[in-house]
Formats: structure tokens, sequence, C-alpha cells
């Protein structure tokens, strides 16, 4: 519908400029048609964005008498230049988008999602030239002159918005304009259409989310005792923007030629996503986080690392062992080495590694000798205060490759093996 009441009322309140603009729709202010002045350079295509390819289409129907009733609008997005295409039903002539013959076309922009329009950018023909005005509406200054216009067939125009000279914090809202008060309609009753015809406004977001890791242990066994750990991040759409469509969570195995696997998948806010694993494997874990017209945003890479559980091929026993699944082990057991037994960890390819295990039993104490690569080394003993799937010894900064480490229970408490980590 061409004459919605409401929404035309609040653009004649807001918009009108010139000393007729009591009786007149969206139009070029007359001080803005005055001298000799050119349009700039209109670009083949848009510049890639945020979004690649992203663009909006709008149509609407034969509603409004006169040359420049409007059939569809479309703009696409550019990583700082915004292209918009207007579409009239009937050819349009140079003289029907003159100012003092006819009318003109206008973009109108509201920045920060009040329903007040903040710029216009008006597209018409004057002095022999299609010409493209940016306006302060606030202000009635004129931001642009030049603003980058081009005809594209006799029904279409095309206009550029450039989002540095609206001031947009990261998504505006606009709708499409059409003025025209020649025969067969007047100054007294002007022939106005828009798209879209009632709010809301259309909204073009450039801004990606915001999306932050909040916490992921390094160590997977930390957090959980199987071979998934959970991970917590937060996300959000800028202050006007159009909301976040959907969150992803991937993970990718570290040294490994392999693309990243999608772990879930969800819309939900402060969501926990459980990252699954393998056995002394470790991962890069990262966030995508898309709003609803394609905006990307990428969390910061984070790490962790699954330790190897007891029952392992990596890990051997000599001597008496006893199996067992105390609450809160890792994988649901833990093997307890008795005096002068051993335990022999044979692993590679990595520089450091820790020994998981605890607790023992009520007041007693658990000790090992130890050798790495047959160099004598400290591992702690443990004690009814070790926690389960606790890291006992942590060693790093290793220089040699393959390696192996023996631990020889000193104690008469066995010593407790939950895993290892490498």
């Amino acid at each position: 519908m061409a004459r919605r009441t409401s929404f035309l009322a609040l653009v004649a309140a807001l918009t009108l400029l010139g000393p007729t603009a009591a009786t007149a729709g969206p139009r070029v202010p007359t001080w803005a048609t005055r001298g000799s002045r050119t349009t700039g350079p209109l670009p083949a295509a848009p510049a890639p964005g945020p979004g690649p390819g992203f663009s909006i289409s709008h149509g609407d129907g034969n509603d409004t008498g006169g040359p420049l009733d409007l059939r569809s609008m479309k703009i696409s997005r550019g990583r700082t230049k915004d292209t918009i295409s207007l579409t009239a039903i009937r050819p349009v002539s140079n003289a029907d988008i003159d100012p003092n013959d006819g009318g003109n076309f206008a973009v109108l922009i509201d920045v920060n999602d009040n329903r007040k329009f903040d710029y216009g950018q008006y597209v018409y023909f004057y002095a022999g030239k299609l010409r493209g005005v940016l306006v302060n509406l606030a202000t009635s200054n004129v931001v642009d002159r030049t603003a980058p216009t081009a005809r594209v067939s006799a029904t279409t125009f095309r206009t550029v918005i450039q989002r540095t000279k609206i001031h947009s914090p990261g998504t505006y809202r606009f709708a499409v304009f059409s003025y025209f008060d020649a025969a067969p309609c007047s100054r007294r009753d002007p022939c106005s259409d828009s798209i879209p015809d009632t709010f809301p406004l259309i909204p073009l977001d450039h801004k990606a989310p915001s999306v932050n890791v909040t916490n992921l242990d390094a160590y997977a066994s930390d957090a959980s005792a199987t071979l998934t750990t959970p991970v917590d991040f937060t996300f959000s759409d800028d202050t006007f923007g159009t909301g976040v469509k959907t969150w992803l969570v991937q993970r990718r195995e570290v040294g490994a030629s392999t693309p990243w696997e999608d772990v879930k998948t969800g819309q939900i806010q402060n969501p926990t996503v459980n990252v699954p694993g393998d056995e002394g494997v470790t991962y890069q874990v990262r966030v995508v986080v898309v709003d609803k017209q394609k905006n990307k945003k990428i969390s910061k890479i984070e790490r962790t690392t699954f330790a190897l559980d007891d029952r392992n091929a990596a890990v051997t026993y000599g001597g008496a062992t006893t199996q067992g699944s105390p609450a809160g082990s890792f994988l649901t057991t833990t093997t307890s080495v008795a005096t002068a037994g051993t335990v022999t960890f044979a692993f590679s390819g990595t520089s450091s590694f820790c020994v998981v295990g605890g607790p023992v039993s009520t007041g007693q104490t658990a000790d090992v000798t130890a050798t790495l690569d047959g160099n004598p080394v400290s591992v702690n003993l443990e004690t009814d205060a070790t926690g389960a799937r606790a890291r006992v010894t942590c060693m790093s900064g290793l220089t040699i490759d393959p390696h192996t480490l023996v631990l020889t229970v000193t104690s008469a408490e066995s010593y407790v093996i939950d895993g290892f980590y490498v």
C-alpha cells in the first residue's frame, strides 16, 4: 500500500526538507541541488564483506500512481559500502526524477533502531547529471554531495551507502521511498511509495557477533572422569544487531592435518558443551558464532588434552597389582601397585608428561623411586588427601625422544595409578 498513514506520517514529520515541506513527501532539499557537482564512481560490484555475498531483496506491488511506483529493491553488503538497487514498475525518465519537474528516490536510514530516520540519501537528476546526495536529517546538513549513483536500466537505479559517513554502530535500518508530484499526481496530492510499506524497517547487519570461551580445562580429566570435557562460552550480537542465529563448537587434533570437526551446534545462551576425545590426544577447540545475516565470528582457539587410562597398552606393571573402582576415577578404574612393584610407561612425540593417581587408604602414604630414560627423577608421594584424578607429578622440557618412565614402589602402602598425560 502506498499510503500507510502512520508510517508516512512519521516520514513526513522527520524527513521533509525545504520550503515546501508541509505539502510534500520525501524529496531532495532545494539547497542540495544548487551548483555544478558530479557523483563519484560506482563500483562494479560490492566488495566481499563478513557473510560473503549476503544480500536482501524486497518486492512491492503496483500500488502508486505516477512513474515512480516501486517494484523492488535489493541491497548487497560490502566490506565498507553497501549497494542498493531501486527498481520502478514503469520506465523512469530523467525528468521524472528532476525535483523541479517530478520527484526523486530516497533511502532513509535509522542508525539506532528508534524508528527515527537519521540520514537520507537522495537519488535524482539535476542540471544534466544523475546525483546521489547524503543528508544528515537531524541538522539538514549535506554529508556527501557525491554519493556513488548510477542508472542501471530504464527502470533501475543504483546507489552506494558508505557506512563511515552514516556513523553506523554495527547495524542500520532503512526504507526506500519514491516521491512524485507532477501529473497525474500533484503537490497537494503527491504520489509516494515505500519499501517496506510498514514497520519494521529493513535491517542491514554488518558487524559480527562476539564470542568468548570462558572455561575449558587444559587437562580434560580435571573436569571429567570420562572421555569428554565441558567447554563453556558466551556470545552476543551488537546492540542494534539482528541477533545470533546459531553457534557451533568444533575440535581438531593438534598435529594432524585434518579439518575442523563439528561437535555440537545450537542457539541457547550460556551453553555447556561436552567435547569428546581419545586417550592421550590433545585437541584444539573453538566456537563459531553466526548472526541472522551471516556475519561470522570465531573464538580464540583453546586446547585440551585427554589422559591415557591406567589400563592403556602404553602402561605395563610388574609385581602385585590390584585394580579398583574408587569414586571419581578416570574411566572408572585405578591400578594399585604393591611394595617393590613397578610401573613402566613408554611414550614419544612429546616433551612433557604427568602422572595421574590417588587417593590411597585413609591415614596412609605411598611413595616411589623413579627413573626417566635411565636417569633418577623425583615423583611426588600420594596421601589420603590426594584427590581423585590428581596430577601427582608433571615434568616438561624433555629433550630426547622416545621416553621411558619407570616407577618402583618403596612404601608399604600401594601406589595408585589412574593414568598419564602426554
